[in-house]
């Protein structure tokens, strides 16, 4: 019989007073307090605990319609069991608390997940109304009384949903947090990741309103939150909230993405949060975050593709659409076989010139789907699809991905304002994809500023479809490579690189008036973008034959290895690119082994860059050019440096193994 309170070497158990998980890396002990669950310590398994005293809260959390401690609660049931999510995460234990609040009617669930061998935990609430459930938001607006004044603080929402119990003295507070609308960041100037610090004394409260993280560090490990939600440091989206570190008090975080007049009888989810653990490296503080990252957004083989886009080489309105026809289309299939592509996406056009039905235009499409299907498995190329987020329906994704046989979907155009909204397309996505049996996924566009999907939300589904780069039009968006490999640069840090759309564009036809795109080669950009999930934003026809003799072989390579590179964590090595640097990534597989793109930029005047690879201090070491098939058996000095040299404006895909 399975025992569902262990999982390899993680374990949860309740005894109804105190609940313990334990990961094999990490631990964390709550103790149920009759008002709901509150943290006493976290620990990982080799550093002193985190904690270890009770706060003046009475719980984790503060309900979205009190402003102080939580009324009496009593636990209705609670369950521990094995789970995937319905197969949209890897498998681990849940536990999961049926809590009801009888003065405030309203049922919240306490859920936690628990990996094997993972650097932390996530946890979650739900809540719903219960019988008797009342709260209007007109109060405040109609009398100026106490009342009404607390009305109105409960309607802004930041109501705490997590809290840690840990002593802030003799810590350095470290934070970073994504910008979205990279439609208009398309600039070495403009960083893609903001990060910050502080170490001084700890006298009051500091107030984190931009972070995705923070990061609680001694001189011998860290503790990190991270909110799972849409925030991005420039779009604050759906009460996504604070980190709050108050001295004699610890680390909350605060906003439930639920305001208390959205409050309903059916089930709605807050921010989940995870709870990271680490030695206090740098490393492996990018660590943590990367493996929970690659634990709780699993790839499949679905999410292994290299794509190709029909959007982006065009100017005018129609030009746009028409390159989404039947015959541009078949054109377009050919190309993509030729060079090896795996899938070509077709953009905004299909459905006609507006956004009214969700069906193939007949003047574009006289066959329905027929002509393109038949091609594109004729050319062994897969086929992707754009629709807007919001209005299609599921009935519209499934009959068009069953018809077309579409696998990847671009979902663009979403403007998340409330958790209606919110829940709404996500509930349609899972729906859609479940039925689907997980052979399709869904990309997210978060291109623009309003509140979309952000970096660290709805990944399960798919990935991130980072940013526009085109040729001419609009000018914001004009590729340049140095800013495309800046952006992912910055989202290897702390994201698992393979969830994000990396940009490529044919260079041949970028304005030269708006871009230096002309001083660099078609494969380095494609290089570039090798450990991220690689993206053709344009059309492949109009690329030249010497262009895809350059291309080709590149993919080729690529294609050899690309399933041990999902095996990898993914690390920003070399300086931040901006044109003029040493930069690239260390994809590493295992202690011994791993792939590194190294780049020497264009107006770079240092003929030698140096990397120091910590993991290959005073090892032997091969390391092979994948692209020329030279290998070398290196000696690594004790700093870990290995040194290369090559042209401005070339790069080196290498793979390296200790021996």
């Amino acid at each position: 019989m399975t025992d569902l309170n262990t999982l390899e070497n993680a374990s949860i158990s309740f005894d109804g007073k105190s609940l313990i998980v334990k990961t094999g890396k990490m631990s964390r002990t709550w103790a149920w307090t009759g008002f709901g669950f509150l943290t006493k310590f976290i620990q990982s398994e080799t550093d002193t605990p985190w904690g270890e005293k009770y706060s003046l809260y009475n719980a984790d959390w503060v309900l979205p319609t009190c402003e102080e401690n939580n009324p009496a609660a009593e636990i209705i049931s609670y369950n521990i069991e094995h789970s995937d999510d319905e197969g949209f995460t890897s498998q681990h234990i849940e536990f999961k608390a049926k809590i009801n609040y009888p003065t405030e009617c309203l049922s919240v669930l306490f859920i936690v997940w628990v990996w094997p061998d993972s650097p932390g935990v996530r946890t979650q609430l739900k809540i719903k109304t219960i019988d008797g459930f009342s709260f209007s938001n007109n109060l405040h607006k109609t009398e100026n009384t106490e009342d009404s004044r607390r009305i109105a603080r409960l309607e802004r929402g930041y109501q705490r949903s997590e809290y840690l119990p840990i002593d802030l003295s003799n810590t350095k507070r470290a934070y970073f947090g994504y910008y979205s609308d990279t439609q208009n960041r398309n600039d070495c100037s403009l960083d893609l990741l903001l990060e910050d610090s502080d170490s001084h004394h700890s006298s009051h409260t500091r107030v984190i309103e931009w972070a995705n993280a923070i990061c609680i560090e001694n001189e011998n490990c860290g503790i990190a939150l991270l909110k799972e939600s849409h925030k991005c440091v420039n779009q604050r989206g759906v009460d996504t909230g604070t980190f709050n570190c108050i001295p004699g008090l610890g680390l909350e975080n605060t906003g439930w993405g639920i305001l208390p007049d959205q409050l309903t009888e059916q089930w709605q989810s807050a921010w989940a949060t995870w709870c990271l653990v680490y030695p206090n490296s740098h490393r492996a503080r990018e660590r943590a975050f990367k493996q929970f990252d690659k634990t709780r957004y699993p790839m499949s083989k679905n999410d292994i593709y290299l794509q190709a886009n029909t959007w982006g080489s065009s100017q005018g309105y129609l030009e746009h659409r028409e390159a989404a026809n039947e015959i541009s289309v078949l054109k377009e299939i050919d190309v993509c076989s030729e060079l090896g592509i795996d899938i070509l996406q077709i953009d905004d056009g299909w459905q006609g010139n507006d956004y009214k039905n969700w069906t193939p235009d007949q003047d574009r499409y006289e066959s329905n789907w027929d002509k393109v299907k038949q091609r594109a498995a004729k050319k062994n190329v897969d086929l992707g699809l754009w629709l807007a987020a919001v209005p299609p329906t599921v009935e519209d994704l499934l009959r068009n991905a069953k018809e077309g046989g579409f696998k990847s979907f671009k979902l663009d155009f979403a403007v998340l304002k409330n958790r209606n909204e919110i829940e709404t397309l996500i509930n349609k996505v899972r729906e859609f994809v479940k039925t689907m049996n997980h052979r399709v996924r869904v990309n997210w566009d978060l291109t623009e500023v309003c509140p979309r999907y952000g970096f660290y939300f709805a990944r399960e589904f798919g990935c991130i479809y980072l940013e526009n780069r085109k040729p001419v039009i609009p000018r914001s968006t004009t590729y340049r490579p140095a800013a495309v490999l800046r952006d992912l640069w910055q989202v290897s840090k702390y994201c698992n690189l393979l969830k994000f759309q990396g940009s490529v564009q044919n260079i041949d036809r970028v304005d030269p008036h708006y871009s230096d795109a002309a001083a660099y080669r078609h494969d380095t950009c494609l290089a570039m973008t090798l450990f991220s999930s690689p993206l053709y934003f344009c059309e492949m026809k109009f690329f030249s034959e010497e262009a895809k003799a350059t291309i080709k072989p590149l993919i080729e390579v690529y294609k050899d290895v690309r399933s041990d590179i999902v095996k990898g964590i993914t690390y920003p090595i070399g300086l931040k690119p901006d044109g003029t640097q040493w930069t690239g990534f260390d994809c590493m597989i295992n202690e011994s082994k791993g792939y590194l793109l190294i780049f020497r930029e264009p107006w770079n005047s240092e003929a030698e860059g140096v990397f120091p690879l910590d993991q290959l201090k005073n090892q032997h070491v091969v390391l092979s050019n994948l692209m020329n098939k030279k290998s070398e058996n290196i000696l690594v000095d004790t700093k870990g440096e290995i040194k290369f040299e090559i042209d401005p404006g070339a790069y080196l895909f290498l793979k390296y193994e200790k021996t």
